[in-house]
């Protein structure tokens, strides 16, 4: 299964995507996100083994104030990263707006034979954790599950990231067992 996602190298491909607008998710993902990411053994240590693309889904402004995060352009200088910009009238309707983002990043994978992975801003990496995935990965077998702080409810709440072959016609999610 996994053979069908390599390039002629040999090597998986992943496409980052996250939809961010706004000071508190900017923020997050700038702060906690990133800088986790970006530990030697997570983004570092997969990129031994899969080409990675970052696609972020933002406004204008959100983007122009990413652009001077020191963590931001170190990821820039890791990988491609591609800044798709949306009004933010269209917040108005964030399931919508996240929706046809997701279809529209879906397709980008598919188009590139990756897997797709859609990572929320305010999610902070534990040490090693995307290094374990490369070899999941190509055993088809990636499951996440993480403990994020709701924010409302300011306590904890299970919370799973899809991450999605996009082989063939339709992704195939993956699910935390329960």
């Amino acid at each position: 299964m996994a053979e069908l996602l390599t390039r002629s190298s040999g090597r998986l491909r992943c496409i980052f995507v996250t939809v961010l607008w706004g000071d508190w998710h900017r923020n997050m993902f700038l702060d906690a996100n990133l800088p986790t990411m970006l530990a030697p053994g997570n983004l570092p240590a997969l990129f031994v083994g899969v080409d990675c693309e970052y696609l972020i889904y933002t406004t204008e402004q959100d983007a122009a104030l990413m652009m001077q995060n020191a963590a931001f352009r170190r990821l820039n200088s890791l990988m491609t990263v591609s800044l798709k910009l949306f009004r933010p009238s269209k917040t108005m309707h964030p399931v919508a707006l996240q929706t046809e983002i997701w279809q529209e990043a879906t397709a980008h994978a598919r188009s590139r034979a990756s897997f797709v992975l859609f990572m929320p801003p305010d999610v902070a990496w534990a040490t090693a954790a995307l290094r374990r995935c490369g070899p999941r990965w190509e055993r088809a077998s990636v499951r996440f599950s993480c403990r994020i702080p709701a924010s409302s409810a300011k306590q904890s709440c299970p919370f799973s990231l899809n991450v999605f072959l996009t082989m063939g016609t339709r992704p195939r999610p993956f699910r935390r067992r329960t």
